[in-house]
């Protein structure tokens, strides 16, 4: 074996290796979020639901969250932006894993790095540093990274509302012309006696 075909083999190993991290990792950031939501979901279910794509996209974990019930999608948000951004969010870095972005204070960053084992590590970051994972290191001031948000009907509609007769509005205003109809009906034949 020559050199070339040696570095070519190292090469294919490191690409599977890295597109496996992206899979593994993405799968239990999506995982985490899911749950987050009290949207119930497994790894070994939205692995099997993105099929045999060994090193998924964004796009694909946005596929998967919008069939598990979900509303997400992607942004490329400038790091200065980030406090600006609904969280938990779902950062792409820049060694194509992934990593969630529980919460931001001022400079600093909650961020969760999932591991293997399906456990995961919680660490505080700088802006500073956490761009550096980002985007990689010299990354250009006006570069953007990937964000995936993502939440749900309910929190879109103001989380858990009390029961009252707002809960029928919907269905008052679906079968309006129905239940027009029912009253003038009902109004005509106590009238008529």
């Amino acid at each position: 074996m020559s050199l070339s075909e040696d570095e070519e083999i190292a090469r294919s190993a490191s690409a599977d290796a890295s597109g496996q991290d992206r899979l593994e990792s993405g799968l239990a950031c999506l995982t985490l979020l899911l749950n987050f939501h009290q949207i119930p979901a497994d790894e070994d279910q939205l692995r099997h639901a993105l099929g045999d794509i060994p090193a998924p996209e964004p796009f694909e974990f946005v596929r998967l969250a919008n069939q598990a019930g979900a509303k997400a999608r992607t942004v490329n948000v400038l790091p200065g932006k980030l406090s600006r951004q609904p969280l938990p969010a779902i950062a792409q870095m820049h060694d194509d894993s992934y990593r969630v972005i529980a919460r931001i204070d001022g400079d600093q960053l909650l961020i969760h790095r999932p591991v293997a084992c399906g456990a995961g590590e919680a660490e505080i970051l700088t802006l500073e540093a956490f761009r550096a994972e980002w985007l990689g290191e010299g990354a250009a001031p006006t570069a953007r990274g990937v964000l995936l948000l993502m939440t749900t009907r309910e929190a879109l509609a103001g989380g858990l509302r009390n029961f009252d007769i707002a809960w029928f509005i919907p269905a008052l205003v679906r079968y309006r012309h129905l239940i027009g109809q029912v009253l003038l009906a009902s109004s005509s034949c106590s009238c008529s006696r």
